[in-house]
């Protein structure tokens, strides 16, 4: 026996069409979810290839966020998780991360009228970026979750 789906009652929408109209609440929360399983993941999969591209993008995110440049800071910022995503070498949550993080952009965009919040966390993203190279996937779940955590404060 497996398990079936009732076709009548699965949902035939394409995946983005489903993120673009979903509530921005639904898709923080699945935003947050996924950015502490990648980051789990990440830990566990990433090559010297992907520390380096991480390392890229939080250092654009540093700089934007201390040059004021919220617009590059928002960019950077969601650039940084997308190759933590890709590190997890799950393609589906990568895959999953990046649409969540395309409909997420706007509404960053007004949310946050300057980039203190981004120079405020950069701590937190550089500690992720040191449990990722370490390669241990609590630290870097538990780091996530604390950078999420002071996001939605």
């Amino acid at each position: 026996m497996g398990t079936f789906v009732d076709q009548l009652t699965a949902n035939r929408e394409p995946m983005d069409l489903r993120l673009k109209r979903a509530n921005v609440k639904d898709l923080d929360e699945v935003r947050q979810l996924l950015e502490m399983k990648i980051a789990e993941k990440a830990a566990l999969n990433r090559t010297e290839s992907d520390i380096i591209i991480i390392r890229t993008h939080l250092e654009n995110r540093r700089r934007a966020a201390k040059e004021g440049l919220i617009d590059e800071c928002i960019e950077a910022d969601v650039q940084f998780h997308i190759s933590i995503a890709e590190a997890s070498k799950n393609e589906i949550l990568a895959d999953l991360y990046k649409s969540a993080s395309i409909h997420l952009k706007n509404w960053f965009l007004q949310t946050h009228s300057d980039a203190r919040a981004f120079e405020e966390t950069y701590i937190y993203h550089e500690q992720l970026l040191k449990s990722i190279i370490a390669g241990d996937p609590k630290k870097a779940w538990n780091i996530a979750a604390k950078i999420l955590g002071h996001v939605s404060q």
